[in-house]
């Protein structure tokens, strides 16, 4: 709130003996130790901007979709590097770009700085280390069939090569412990926001394994 910046704002100024007395704080402003502070608020308790929505089977991104390409296939328990290139993802206040910040695994989680391949999904209190948005972390595979894969496209709406969101897509991928079954869900991360976070947009489009233990997330972390 704007009650809260300013008491941010005068709580991390700079005490002067001669502003004593003659300020409400006692202190100078200091613009960068105030956004110093705001950023080990976000990193102390982050609170993580995602959209969820439903959306039709006809939404999600397809391996003959416009300008998609195939990430992950014919893998288990992988984590992938996507080149951002000298686009920019942002959240937390922390900037991701180029070949090796972000990374995408098989089983539904996005990864920043390094990759997690783990298999064995956790309620995010202590792990992964590295800051991560699970989409839908579970034991999913892309390697039962030919149709399970993980898709991404960039998306330049305005085609002024700036793209404005990297979209990202478990097609029909299998649970491991699943012999039938798949599931199909995505996440649409905005690029080049500047100083503001990248609000996560997550579409749910088939999360019907076929068995109850796994069914709607029942056995993920999302």
């Amino acid at each position: 709130t704007s009650l809260q910046l300013k008491q941010a704002v005068m709580d991390s100024g700079d005490s002067l003996a001669a502003l004593a007395g003659k300020t409400v704080s006692g202190k100078r402003l200091n613009a960068a130790s105030t956004l110093a502070w705001l950023r080990q608020q976000q990193v102390a308790a982050p609170a993580l901007p995602v959209v969820v929505s439903p959306v039709s089977a006809a939404d999600p991104l397809t391996p003959t979709s416009p300008g998609v390409f195939t990430l992950i296939d014919g893998a288990d328990d992988v984590s992938v590097p996507l080149d951002l290139g000298t686009n920019t993802f942002r959240l937390w206040g922390v900037d991701y770009t180029g070949a090796t910040s972000l990374y995408v695994s098989d089983n539904g989680l996005i990864s920043l700085g390094s990759a997690v391949t783990t298999w064995t999904n956790t309620n995010l209190a202590s792990s992964p280390a590295v800051p991560s948005v699970a989409v839908f972390w579970d034991d999913v595979v892309t390697n039962r069939n030919s149709d399970d894969q993980v898709l991404a496209r960039f998306v330049d709406a305005d085609a002024n090569g700036v793209p404005e969101a990297l979209q990202l897509c478990w097609w029909e991928v299998a649970h491991f412990d699943e012999s039938t079954g798949s599931v199909t869900f995505q996440a649409t991360l905005p690029l080049n926001t500047g100083l503001n976070d990248s609000e996560i947009r997550v579409d749910y489009v088939d999360t019907q394994f076929g068995s109850t233990a796994r069914d709607q997330g029942a056995s993920a972390t999302v």
